[in-house]
């Protein structure tokens, strides 16, 4: 939420600079500028923070239902410290490290939605991407008063997120994949593919542009004229913002977009000094040769882990180029298409970047957690960034059929397992978490009413453990039935297309992960097999398929081995079973479970 305040140095000191007006003036008028700025900034988070919480939405993402706290706390202070507050729970497919961190980042917002009477929503980051325009009602709770939520931080750093694959180079979503702190830490394999392609023609453009904008009238070379007023102001942006980037804790590597107007200018004014440098013999023309040989050496470095081959076509392309770059100045021998060779040279360090710039359109990539890499095309834009767009057909059409009067269509932890639904059905599903979780939006009691009176049939678990609402979830666990979803029973006539399980009386079952049928459910004594009622005992053959393979959940009753062919159909089987989920940030696959809240009141 201050990101755009990284740019403030290079405005303060371009002005300081540019202006030709007194030092007396220069400091009046930037302060005068700097309270405006302090007081529209301030204006929204404290209309917020001076509203009573009963009358407005919860501010999500927050600690203590703050504004103030979330702009200048998680979304300020943490991001060069590290995250220390607003951890929520884990989501199954996340990595480990030593850093804490959990929270999404904040994904586009395409939705247009209609919120129904009660259920306010606010949150740090905008839904989860959509692309619908129905008048859907949005699937947050109702306010609460301030509270805090303080989980454990599931360690994410530096791993290879699952379906996307972030591995080095960038593609496709690892949360915290940002390599490690120090002054080129944006040259890494971790950022460097994200935006470092053209950083050191960049950083040669900036001597090479100096050197060139000096004027024959400049007794000193510190001397400033319009074009190097112009060249301080980028070079006062690129600075503070990557050297914020080279040591901050807690970011995403697209943030690094900030860096992109700064390098695109620099590198792009360095380009056209060092090309009239070179082609003028100036003692500077070695700039050019440099950093078109050094620029391909990282590009190199960053292909390897994709296409090794490439690499060394490019750095062998590279060397090549750079020879005539160094000589030609410098023999007296007159090429009629001297100016061939600079725009060789630069095509060549153009390939890399173009590729890379174009894989996110290629594979049809809509990230919450935005990269880009060939990694997108493997997974063709899959499961990157936190959370996904996949829908479990078979929880839908269960939860839709039975939805009768009811509100939501369920309730579920956050909103990145309900976006999904919302986004396929127009129909509100409470994320009671917010956006990760993580936020206490809602209490036990208020929830209760939702049940009592009928506006919420369902919860979700998303496979998410450890969120901020254990105490709604616990008791969910404790008062309402559990419902075994499977694609054969759906295909039955009976009025229920699902089996209803007894009623779960422990607390310390997961939050995630569906229960296979015939595994033990808390209070019974034996594993029954799907159809079997609650609390019975088992049939005295697994229901299921006849044909030699043993049914989900259950072992085979005999000890004959199965046969390779039939081995291969159960191993088919099973993974037809086995729904796409949309739920956080588990990433497809991964299964949740359903429970029946209707009978709690009965």
């Amino acid at each position: 939420m201050l990101q755009a305040f990284m740019i403030l140095p290079a405005l303060y000191l371009y002005y300081w600079l540019a202006a030709e007006i007194n030092w007396k003036k220069k400091l009046v008028h930037l302060s005068i500028a700097t309270v405006f700025l302090a007081v529209f900034t301030l204006i929204w988070p404290m209309s917020v923070d001076m509203t009573n919480s009963s009358n407005r939405p919860y501010e999500g993402g927050s600690e203590t239902n703050s504004a103030l706290e979330l702009a200048f706390g998680y979304n300020g202070t943490e991001r060069l410290l590290g995250q220390t507050t607003g951890t929520g729970g884990a989501f199954p497919g996340m990595g480990s490290s030593s850093k804490k961190g959990s929270k999404s980042m904040t994904p586009p917002s395409g939705s247009k939605s209609k919120q129904p009477s009660g259920t306010k929503s606010s949150s740090k980051a905008p839904t989860p991407p959509s692309g619908s325009k129905k008048k859907s009602s949005s699937g947050t709770p109702p306010a609460k008063p301030s509270g805090s939520s303080k989980g454990g931080a599931p360690s994410m750093g530096g791993t290879k997120a699952a379906g996307g694959g972030a591995g080095t180079g960038g593609g496709g979503g690892g949360a915290f994949n940002i390599g490690t702190a120090g002054p080129f830490r944006l040259l890494q394999k971790e950022l460097g593919p994200q935006i470092s392609w053209l950083m050191l023609i960049a950083v040669f453009g900036v001597i090479s542009s100096y050197a060139y904008f000096r004027s024959s009238k400049m007794k000193k070379w510190y001397a400033l004229n319009a074009q190097r007023k112009d060249l301080w102001l980028w070079v006062g942006w690129l600075v503070p913002v990557a050297g914020f980037f080279s040591v901050a804790s807690f970011f995403h590597p697209y943030y690094t977009i900030m860096i992109a107007p700064t390098m695109a200018v620099l590198a792009g004014v360095g380009i056209y000094t060092m090309i009239k440098q070179w082609r003028e013999k100036s003692l500077w023309a070695m700039l050019l040769p440099l950093s078109i040989l050094s620029t391909s050496i990282l590009q190199a470095w960053y292909l390897t882990d994709y296409y090794p081959t490439l690499a060394w076509v490019l750095l062998i392309a590279g060397i090549v180029i750079s020879i005539p770059l160094f000589v030609l100045p410098w023999i007296a021998i007159k090429l009629k298409n001297k100016r061939v060779w600079p725009i060789a040279a630069l095509i060549i360090v153009m390939i890399a970047p173009t590729w890379w710039a174009l894989t996110p359109t290629l594979a049809g990539s809509s990230d919450g957690i935005p990269s880009a890499g060939p990694s997108l095309l493997s997974s063709m834009g899959g499961g990157g960034g936190m959370g996904n767009s996949q829908v479990d057909s078979t929880l839908l059409n269960y939860v839709e059929k039975h939805q009768g009067k009811a509100e939501y269509l369920f309730a579920t932890d956050d909103s990145s397992t309900a976006a999904p639904y919302i986004i396929k059905t127009g129909k509100a599903v409470m994320a009671m978490g917010g956006f990760n979780g993580t936020d206490k939006a809602i209490t036990l009691a208020q929830f209760k009413k939702l049940v009592k009176e009928g506006k919420i049939k369902y919860y979700y678990s998303g496979g998410k453990t450890g969120g901020s609402n254990n105490e709604i979830v616990s008791w969910i666990k404790k008062h309402a039935k559990k419902v075994s979803l499977s694609n054969s029973s759906t295909q039955t006539n009976n009025s229920s297309s699902v089996i209803v399980a007894s009623k779960m009386k422990s607390t310390k079952a997961p939050t995630g992960g569906q229960a296979p049928s015939g595994t033990v459910k808390p209070g019974s004594t034996k594993p029954g097999a799907a159809g079997t009622k609650s609390g019975g005992n088992p049939p005295s053959k697994p229901s299921g398929s006849t044909n030699g393979t043993a049914p989900s959940g259950t072992k085979p009753t005999g000890k004959k081995k199965l046969t390779k062919s039939q081995l291969k159909q159960t191993k088919k089987s099973n993974k037809s079973k086995t729904p796409s989920m949309g739920g956080g940030m588990g990433g497809p696959g991964q299964s949740g479970t359903l429970y029946d809240l209707s009978s709690i009141y009965k």
